[in-house]
């Protein structure tokens, strides 16, 4: 048993890998060098320019929304106000039917806009 062991051991020292090729770059010309350095400027100005106008459109837009938020909130707000005096002018015992009829209508419920497919109920088929 021991002579098919030393047999596979002799067959791997016999089969080695071939020695890796070794390529040798060709050294870069003083021009192709300068020419290089000059793209890779012009990738860094092009990629600053790039991160200044993202920056400025991210700040323009942050202000808008601001402003659009502050604009809500006032409107909100003076809404709020404006239904907190129209319950303090108006006592709780007595509501007159006409002011809640005009609050019913004034806020009536809007019908839904949207496309709306009838339902379709499905056949029986017997086989």
């Amino acid at each position: 048993m021991s002579e098919p062991l030393e047999e596979v051991d002799q067959t791997e020292e016999e089969v080695s890998l071939p020695e890796a090729i070794q390529k040798t770059k060709k050294p870069r010309t003083q021009k192709q060098i300068e020419a290089f350095e000059k793209v890779r400027k012009i990738r860094d100005e092009k990629r600053v320019e790039r991160k200044e106008v993202r920056v400025k459109a991210e700040t323009e837009y942050k202000q808008e929304k601001e402003a659009k938020i502050v604009k809500k909130a006032l409107s909100i707000k003076k809404k709020q106000i404006l239904a907190d005096a129209d319950l303090d002018d108006v006592s709780d015992d007595e509501i007159p039917v006409e002011v809640v009829k005009k609050i019913m209508t004034k806020y009536a419920k809007k019908p839904d806009v949207g496309l709306r497919l009838p339902i379709l109920k499905p056949e029986l088929v017997f086989i």
